[in-house]
């Protein structure tokens, strides 16, 4: 049995290489395909694959759901995605190498400016304004607004963003958060420049963070240990 056509093949899967051709939706078949179609081009999306041809990635998928022979065998495809894995870890390599070498030379700028201050760790910080009382240690609960950065300006992250300040353990976070924190009181404010290794390092996070990024945090230390607000 038929599934799909050919051309719905290429006209909706090609929607992730932007070589889409216009068909007109008017079945459910033809809807329902092009909702599958879009839920697995966003899945690819968030993987960042690398560049792919329109139309094999097409004839792969008519292939696959008309029950075709597949052009490749197992052993193939197999050694095709390991290949394609080492090229990538390759890249990826060289983009964290070359973001290390980035932020190293950023931060070394930056440590000669006015009022910057570096700890034994190798963080950086600025206090914009003085708080008040004690600091936070290890096992307490701060409630903070803050807004991250990569040096470039790009921005990541944004409790400002969202409209409301967060509340985490400071053992919770990566270790530059913490210790820019331990280093504020309450009603305080300051600018941190975490190196990548007291960041999320090799790994990055997600897709704004890459590997070896350094972060720039403007921070608000609004509490220490704040009550637990009422449930709803």
């Amino acid at each position: 049995m038929k599934i799909i056509s050919a051309g719905m093949a290429a006209a909706v899967f090609g929607v992730l290489i932007g070589q889409a051709q216009a068909v007109e939706l008017v079945t459910q078949e033809q809807r329902y395909s092009y909702t599958i179609g879009t839920r697995v081009a966003k899945l690819l999306q968030a993987q960042k694959l690398g560049a792919i041809d329109a139309q094999i990635f097409s004839e792969g998928v008519f292939d696959v759901l008309n029950g075709k022979p597949l052009q490749l065998s197992q052993e193939e495809m197999s050694a095709t995605m390991t290949a394609q894995k080492a090229e990538e870890e390759k890249v990826r390599a060289a983009e964290a190498q070359q973001a290390k070498q980035k932020g190293q030379a950023f931060l070394a700028e930056n440590s000669k400016k006015p009022g910057i201050k570096t700890t034994a760790s190798g963080l950086q910080y600025e206090l914009l304004k003085e708080g008040s009382g004690a600091s936070p240690k290890g096992e307490d609960r701060v409630k903070v607004h803050y807004r991250g950065t990569l040096v470039d300006g790009t921005q990541f992250d944004s409790s400002y963003d969202r409209g409301a300040p967060v509340v985490f353990g400071m053992n919770g976070v990566i270790p530059g958060f913490s210790e820019a924190i331990s280093l504020m009181k309450a009603g305080g404010k300051s600018k941190a420049y975490i190196p990548s290794d007291l960041g999320y390092g090799e790994r990055g996070a997600g897709a704004s963070i890459g590997p070896n990024e350094t972060l720039i945090f403007e921070i608000e230390l609004i509490e220490i240990n704040p009550e637990d607000e009422p449930k709803k």
